[in-house]
């Protein structure tokens, strides 16, 4: 049989990591996240984002100053009479989407256009009977009708397309400047100007008679969340929750500067609630805030607008920024208060092993939980856990007093030193074999517990002229590789060498850290480099 080393050259290697602890800070709920800013030098008309949209074609609906624009992740598009003259105006300050997938297009002083599926254009204007040119806000209620809110009062367009303007109570004026509009799943219309707010139920428009806990009136956007509860943008600094009449205040405000107004609340689809304001953006989680901003990455601190497309990434309009896009990274982070130096997964059990500086953690369901391993290790420098195939969890640690410990299937936990006959303190890896035995390698040597409960350290007998054991494998022909520390890979088998690889046969290095096998070849990780072993 012909074995040849392979080697990988890497120029950097890296054999382990460490997470460190934190308590929940500003900027921690955002390192799960990765950013992308899109610019003028990108193809944006403009840098001042006015509304957003996702499409139900999956396109991305940007309003700016100079038109409508469609981004579909590479190119952006751009509708306006300076573009083609088929669509009649120069602005998109606010955007909609309605049932039958039209995009509404409200414009600074030009009245609103419909963007139809078929691609037929039409537009509104004060003299096809709207109340006023410059639009804010748009929104659609459950009897399809369009509300267009504008700079003196709302109007909405039926589906037949005629425009009616609803009653107002004897107490609102008769001139409103809508901000935004927001139907709510009872069928109310919710209408905020930024220093008010007014609501259209039963055929009228009422004021809002006002928060319970808050004198603030200043109200700029309202939205519903999955539970049917209402939340409100309150200024300068709120976001006001009202669910089955029990009303709860947030403040918002940022540690680095203080909001003066709160554009608008979204949830994400992972139940967490995005505020943006002009100090940037908070995020509600799990009854904690996270923030920002420009202190840690935020092009601009103006959140205008904010949108969650369908593969969940965030995208954020900003007032000088341009458009912004948050996606959950393929890494989540998890902090702890000591480095970590192994990870095992337990099937079983459903949880994650972790080996630390500070002993063994057990992560289950998104935290930390308290085990009886980990109140037995705590302060315990851990090397490496691992399971072995009738699922007991080894456990070798840096310790005068239980350098290695086991834990049956069952919890049942089991401990070995020095004075039981472990040759040294200080061990960095232990297996089990197919035989029952276990392999203990320590910074001292190689013992092996047998099945009968005898101890013996073989490396003493072997004569390995390196004791320091750093990783053990067991292959398919039941030889252990012993990895050490500088002295290359020992291969036994029956307890008795049967050779020994080092950079003379062509090893990339004689420090080794992890051995494994695929097929035929088996991998060696090495200090200065990636070996692969052919044994075909």
């Amino acid at each position: 049989m012909t074995k040849k080393f392979f080697v990988i050259p890497l120029l950097c290697f890296c054999v382990g990591f460490s997470l460190f602890a934190a308590s929940v800070t500003e900027d921690s709920f955002f390192k799960d996240y990765v950013s992308k800013n899109w610019t003028t030098e990108d193809g944006l008309p403009g840098m001042t984002i006015t509304d957003m949209l996702q499409d139900s074609k999956g396109y991305i609906y940007v309003g700016t100053y100079d038109g409508v624009v469609r981004f579909d992740g590479v190119e952006f598009t751009t509708y306006s009479r300076a573009v083609d003259e088929k669509y009649d105006f120069a602005t998109a300050h606010t955007l909609f989407e309605d049932s039958d997938h039209n995009i509404w297009v409200g414009h600074n002083d030009e009245g609103i256009s419909c963007l139809y599926t078929d691609g037929q254009v039409k537009k509104y204007t004060v003299d096809d009977g709207l109340v006023n040119n410059k639009i804010n806000a748009i929104c659609e209620d459950l009897n399809h009708n369009i509300w267009v809110g504008t700079a003196v009062g709302p109007c909405y367009i039926t589906p037949q397309g005629e425009v009616l303007k609803p009653q107002l109570d004897g107490a609102v004026a008769d001139k409103i400047t809508v901000g935004d509009m927001f139907c709510d799943t009872a069928g109310r219309v919710w209408i905020s100007t930024g220093t008010d707010l007014f609501v259209y139920e039963e055929k009228i428009i009422k004021r809002f008679p006002g928060f319970a806990t808050l004198d603030s009136r200043a109200v700029y956007s309202v939205r519903q969340d999955k539970s049917g509860a209402l939340w409100f943008a309150v200024g300068p600094c709120y976001a006001v929750c009202i669910k089955n009449g029990e009303e709860t205040v947030y403040d918002v405000s940022h540690p680095h500067k203080k909001p003066s107004s709160v554009s608008m609340i979204m949830q994400d689809s992972l139940g967490n609630y995005w505020v943006a304001c002009d100090a940037g953006v908070t995020v509600i989680h799990n009854g904690m805030f996270s923030y920002y901003d420009t202190t840690n990455g935020l092009p601009d601190d103006g959140a205008t607008v904010l949108t969650e497309d369908n593969e969940g990434n965030i995208w954020l309009g900003l007032n000088r920024g341009g458009l912004f896009k948050l996606s959950r990274g393929k890494f989540l982070t998890v902090s702890t208060e000591s480095s970590i130096n192994s990870i095992c997964e337990d099937v079983t059990r459903g949880v994650t092993w972790l080996g630390s500086d500070n002993g063994v953690l057990c992560y289950e369901n998104g935290k930390f939980v308290d085990t009886k391993l980990g109140t037995l290790t705590k302060g315990l420098r851990i090397r490496h856990i691992g399971f072995t195939k009738d699922n007991e969890l080894l456990v070798s640690t840096f310790s005068t007093d239980i350098p290695q410990i086991c834990m049956s299937a069952n919890g049942n936990i089991k401990t070995w030193s020095v004075d039981d006959g472990i040759v040294g303190n200080r061990d960095r890896v232990s297996i089990k074999t197919s035989k029952g035995d276990y392999y203990v390698g320590t910074a001292q040597g190689l013992t092996v517990i047998y099945k009968n409960g005898t101890i013996d350290t073989i490396s003493k007998r072997l004569e390995m002229e390196n004791t320091y054991i750093m990783w053990l494998y067991e292959d398919a022909e039941s030889c252990v590789w012993v990895g050490t520390n500088g002295g290359g890979v020992y291969v036994l088998k029956d307890e008795q060498i049967v050779k020994h690889y080092t950079t003379n046969d062509g090893l990339a290095g004689n420090v080794i850290f992890k051995i494994y096998n695929q097929g035929n070849d088996i991998w060696i990780c090495t200090g200065t480099g990636l070996s692969i072993l052919n044994q075909s």
